[in-house]
């Protein structure tokens, strides 16, 4: 996986090269997303191919739900607190078990998504981006608007 610079234009218009940002095969659609950084909003216009489509909602939906399921086990072993103290601590180390793997598992999922690394009022820096998107878009550069 590699890093790339964009200029702010490019991000937000979706002025990128139709190749997968993830793969680097053909991008079958261009996803919006707004990623953050620093306490910075940016909207991004990312190519992706149809493997790569639901690249962001996979992990946001096993991030929310993992969520879900962590606050079940802590009410429901609140309620099971009102009984016995064995069950209730039972209850409490299941909560720090499962909390501890879903803190894990979220931000294994958060870094290995497509992110921003840099933001700045002219680019934006993206990480987790293929390698292939990205050398893609070095030649594309290199070129300039003169071979266009």
């Amino acid at each position: 996986m590699a890093n790339v610079r964009l200029s702010r234009s490019e991000a937000e218009q979706g002025d990128l090269l139709p190749l997968c940002a993830r793969c680097g095969s053909p991008a079958k659609l261009v996803k919006d997303r707004k990623l953050s950084w620093k306490k910075e909003r940016v909207s991004v216009r990312i190519p992706l191919c149809s493997a790569h489509q639901y690249h962001w909602l996979w992990r946001d939906w096993l991030k929310g739900g993992g969520l879900a399921a962590l606050l079940f086990v802590y009410f429901a072993g609140w309620l099971i607190g009102l009984y016995p103290i064995r069950v209730g601590g039972f209850a409490c180390l299941s909560f720090l078990i499962v909390g501890f793997f879903w803190f894990i598992i979220a931000l294994i999922l958060d870094r290995s998504a497509i992110r921003l690394i840099d933001v700045t009022s002219q680019s934006i820096t993206l990480t987790n981006v293929c390698s292939e998107f990205g050398e893609a878009l070095q030649s594309e550069d290199k070129k300039g608007p003169k071979d266009e």
